[in-house]
């Protein structure tokens, strides 16, 4: 209210701190309506990611809903032989994932190495 009584009673000058403020939301509003006009690209490549994001953790809990009906030990065959779609590169990544938080252990080494679950699995 104040602001405009100072424009009623007329304002001879303009501050020079409220003239870099004018310039920077001229700036912002410039860089809004850019936004605005990128928007559908960006939107597009955050649904292609959302989707690759979502098929691996759809893969990811395949392996692991394998490994946590498993009763005996298993190796990468098997898991390969109950998860067909998802790949053995992914399923060794996994493995190392959870070997290395303490979740499972290998039985052996090489093609044949046998895997199983250590104590509590969640």
């Amino acid at each position: 209210m104040m602001t405009l009584k100072q424009f009623h009673g007329g304002l001879t000058s303009v501050p020079a701190s409220v003239t870099w403020y004018l310039a920077d939301l001229g700036e912002a509003r410039g860089k809004q309506d850019l936004f605005l006009k990128q928007s559908p690209q960006k939107l597009k490549a955050l649904r292609e990611h959302a989707i690759i994001e979502s098929a691996k953790g759809e893969k990811t809990a395949l392996v692991l809903g394998a490994i946590e009906a498993s009763t005996a030990p298993f190796t990468v065959n098997d898991l390969e032989r109950t998860c067909p779609r998802v790949s053995r590169e992914t399923i060794q990544l996994l493995l190392h994932n959870l070997r290395r938080d303490g979740k499972v252990e290998c039985l052996g080494r090489g093609p044949g190495a046998r895997w199983q679950k250590k104590g509590y699995y969640p």
